[in-house]
């Protein structure tokens, strides 16, 4: 409950978090000073020497120096969190100056500004300033104090050189506010009459400089050297570059032939929270005057624990024209939430082009902002293949869209589907059909009855614009039973495991495979065995035309007898596709012998509703 030392003013905080002011000769309330954001925040409060300011604590880090008589909030000091937060406030004797205590550390501030002076390393105790203010002793052990220069002392003097009248410059230096900021990024500004002579006498400006902690991250970028006279005005540009996050604040400092005018220039300091999946988006070639559309469903992304609004997109340029940003209107991100963003290319003219587009948000000043590229001329291919969810057999981490629906015929006997409930998630089922070959002539100890079946999930991730990553999940059966005998000569159960990656696009892309198979086998004449086995696997198809792919792929699992290689030509539109080649069964494995006839037809028809 410390007294004002001019006035018969008492400062009271309570436990609900409020400053006031109280009369201490007629024991009525003053005014409220200030609420604290945290009722458990540590409570100092110190009056300036003349009693016309009070400093208290009014939230996390955050201190306030407050005008007495008018309650105006005065300067705000955004601190560096530090242990155990403040606990002590000390003013120099001349009022210029005020150090903040911490368990570790004194900090002293300039009361005028808030500008952060110096940090010294703190044992116990509380500072003390010299009389005049330019000094600071502060204990840094139990038997040491170490006094240290307060930088930046700030002098001025009025000249007459007249016998009846007082004439005199009056130099003015402008506070500078760069608002909000991205850690990291750097932002220039020009303050339009950043110094002025309000005097009725000219004034040289020797330099101007940028002093306190925190200087590093302000910078002047023109310093002139001249001499103002009276009501002239020069402009300014400095420059703000943040490197934590919080407020920033620092001191500018005119050092002129008459003496030091001080200002505060102050910013603010954000982690970066809107992010981009694909930071170059290139449409590849077109001809002049068709239109290519590219819409990422992972393009934007909330990367922040708070939503953001999206207040605009925007294609700045140069090639402006050729480009478009399809801006739905104002809408809110989620923490964590993914935005595809429509756009398209529309070339003008031939040659390469590109433009940078910014997205900009409610919650910084800052733009998001990345670029979009083609060529205008010789025409690459605009119709997807709607089929490249797998390779030939194989499935791929590429997922279609959300609601999607697919269905496969491989030789007639192959079955598969596939349904996309989620845009990372893919349900899939296949299997072999029950046909016995004796429909088909066989007869004998040749003529059987087999079928398979499975059912699984598989998940696909995009990391940027090329590649693509994910695994899935395969459980299923299959059996083999001779016509001749009467139990079922072979049932195996298996479950398997596989990651794979593609890189490239629609055009042209390498997927890998890598997985494991445990294998149940359940025979008539053996027993029951198991048989896992390492599966391995790799495709690649190529665009060669509008319609038409080459498509390639092999595998192996260890038990395998054969290496199965496939090659077929593939033709598609939007919604299907139709593929004819063989697979190359010729190369034996796991110590069988070669197939008499090494080639086997392959048909497929793959459709996407």
């Amino acid at each position: 409950m410390p007294p004002s030392p001019r006035d018969p003013l008492l400062a009271v905080t309570t436990n609900t978090g409020t400053t006031s002011l109280w009369n201490s000769e007629n024991g009525l309330k003053f005014r409220d000073i200030a609420q604290r954001q945290y009722i458990n925040d540590n409570t100092y409060i110190a009056f300036s020497p003349d009693g016309s300011r009070m400093t208290v604590e009014t939230g996390k880090d955050q201190t306030k120096i407050f005008e007495v008589q008018t309650g105006k909030d005065m300067i705000t000091i955004q601190r560096v969190p530090d242990e155990g937060g403040v606990s002590d406030a000390v003013y120099s004797p001349d009022g210029q100056f005020i150090a903040l205590n911490t368990l570790s550390k004194t900090t002293v501030y300039e009361a005028a500004n808030g500008i952060a002076m110096g940090t010294f390393p703190r044992f116990d105790g509380l500072p003390a300033f010299s009389n005049d203010g330019s000094m600071v002793a502060v204990i840094s052990s139990t038997s040491t104090v170490d006094v240290y220069p307060v930088k930046g002392r700030i002098f001025q003097r009025d000249e007459s050189d007249a016998l009846w009248s007082i004439i005199k410059p009056e130099p003015v230096l402008a506070d500078v506010r760069f608002g909000t900021r991205f850690v990291g990024s750097a932002r220039d500004s020009v303050v339009i009459g950043g110094i002025k002579n309000k005097g009725d006498a000219p004034f040289t400006i020797r330099s101007i400089r940028i002093d306190g902690t925190l200087n590093t991250e302000f910078a002047v970028l023109s310093t002139p050297q001249r001499t103002l006279a009276p009501g002239e005005q020069i402009d300014i540009e400095y420059s703000f570059q943040p490197q934590q996050e919080g407020e920033r604040a620092a001191a500018i400092s005119l050092e002129t032939d008459i003496g030091t005018m001080r200002s505060r220039i102050t910013g603010r300091a954000i982690a970066p929270s809107l992010s981009l999946n694909v930071k170059n988006v290139d449409f590849g070639s077109i001809s002049v005057g068709r239109t290519k559309s590219f819409a990422p469903s992972r393009f934007l992304r909330n990367a922040s624990r708070t939503p953001i609004t999206i207040t605009g997109m925007t294609v700045i340029g140069p090639n402006a024209s050729s480009f478009a940003v399809q801006f739905p209107g104002s809408f809110t991100l989620a923490p964590g939430e993914w935005r595809e963003i429509p756009m398209s290319f529309s070339p003008t003219v031939e040659g390469r082009l590109s433009t940078l587009a910014e997205v900009t948000y409610k919650e910084s000043q800052e733009p998001l902002q990345f670029t979009m590229s083609g060529k205008g001329g010789e025409e690459r291919f605009t119709l997807v293949d709607p089929t490249t969810f797998r390779s030939v057999m194989l499935p791929t981490a590429v997922i279609p869209p959300v609601g999607t629906i697919t269905t496969g015929v491989y030789d007639v006997v192959g079955i598969t589907a596939g349904y996309v409930p989620h845009k990372n998630v893919m349900i899939i089922a296949g299997g072999a059909l029950p046909l016995p070959n004796r429909w088909f002539g066989a007869t004998g100890y040749n003529a059987s009855l087999s079928y398979a079946y499975s059912l699984g999930v598989k998940t696909g991730f995009v990391i940027n614009d090329k590649l693509v990553v994910g695994g899935g999940y395969q459980i299923g059966q299959s059996s083999y039973d001779q016509d001749y005998s009467e139990p079922v000569e072979s049932r195996i159960v298996f479950n398997a495991f596989y990651a794979t990656a593609g890189y490239g696009d629609d055009d042209s892309r390498l997927n890998a495979y890598l997985g494991y198979g445990f294998k149940h086998h359940m025979t008539a004449y053996e027993g029951d065995f198991m048989a896992d086995a390492t599966i391995v696997g790799l495709a690649y198809d190529k665009r060669l035309s509008e319609h038409w792919k080459i498509c390639g792929e092999a595998f192996f699992m260890r038990t395998m007898t054969f290496v199965p290689i496939t090659i077929t030509a593939r033709y598609f539109e939007k919604n299907f596709a139709l593929e004819v080649g063989f697979t190359v069964i010729g190369i034996p494995a796991s110590g069988a012998a070669a197939a008499s006839f090494p080639l086997v037809p392959m048909l497929t028809w793959v459709q996407r509703w």
